[in-house]
């Protein structure tokens, strides 16, 4: 749904998403390359099919690998979902308001966040209030850290340990589910604009608690993924090339992100504090 949504550039200085993509993508490239040359446990061809599926989960190196690939695979998907119904929000308002239907979330939402501003440049106030309940799926990050070797160990008596326990926390994340409850605060606002607002303000809050909840996970997983690479002890093929994947997953759910926050932006939300 992002099409060709590289083509709205950040502000000069601003650090986006997007661009933090970008830089994993290039990583992943750059260790593409790089990560062959290093030590390996068989240097033979490996067999065609998902790489990660063949890794030795009762190895604690692997099963970290296995834990960060799953955590990026599941973001990803999670992502791609999510900004395709802040498309379809978009569209199906900028249908509703007989605008035009770019087929791209950033050109479908910067039309209708273009509506928006010219209607609150004439004194309309449009705000939407959002209360959310959110809660992580403990059973997958119970399921993974299965593989973390925890037992008997706390963060402190085993920080070999925490890389693959964080990752599986992400696992979790990816699947974080939100019940929400929106209002439309409208004045001023002209009928077929407010019909469009309410008619999709509880699909629009839900996006945004979702978009909320899953942005300190999605930004913050890439630091201690590279940073794994540097300290685990040996990386072999079907580790370097599950490794890799996991970069490049986690580099295509940071677009998504940031073209569903991007989007998401026309209307901000008022939150109520959240639970979970």
């Amino acid at each position: 749904m992002t099409g060709n949504h590289a083509d709205a550039a950040p502000e000069e200085g601003m650090k986006t998403p997007a661009t933090r993509a970008a830089r994993w993508v290039a990583v992943a490239v750059a260790l593409a390359l790089i990560l062959p040359t290093a030590c390996s446990r068989d240097r033979r061809a490996a067999p065609a099919g998902d790489p990660c599926s063949r890794l030795d989960l009762s190895l604690l190196d692997q099963a970290t690998v296995g834990a960060y690939a799953e955590a990026a695979a599941g973001l990803r998907a999670r992502l791609a979902e999510i900004e395709g119904r802040v498309f379809h929000a978009c569209d199906g308002m900028n249908a509703q308001l007989a605008l035009p239907r770019p087929r791209n979330t950033y050109d479908a939402c910067a039309t209708f966040r273009a509506h928006v501003d010219e209607a609150r440049a004439t004194g309309a106030q449009i705000s939407l209030q959002v209360s959310r309940s959110c809660t992580i799926d403990g059973a997958a990050r119970d399921r993974c850290q299965a593989t973390c070797q925890l037992d008997g160990c706390n963060a402190a008596a085993c920080p070999d340990r925490a890389p693959c326990r964080d990752a599986c926390a992400a696992v979790a994340e990816a699947d974080v589910q939100c019940s929400t409850e929106t209002v439309a605060v409208t004045n001023d606002v002209d009928a077929e604009l407010e019909d469009a607002i309410t008619l999709n303000a509880d699909e629009w809050g839900a996006l945004e608690s979702l978009v909320a909840e899953l942005q300190p996970t999605v930004t913050e997983l890439g630091p201690p993924l590279l940073a794994y690479s540097q300290t685990a002890d040996v990386i072999g093929k079907d580790e370097q090339d599950c490794y890799q994947n996991a970069l490049g997953d986690l580099g295509v759910a940071l677009i998504s992100f940031d073209a569903a926050r991007d989007g998401l932006a026309s209307l901000p939300p008022l939150f109520s504090p959240a639970s979970h």
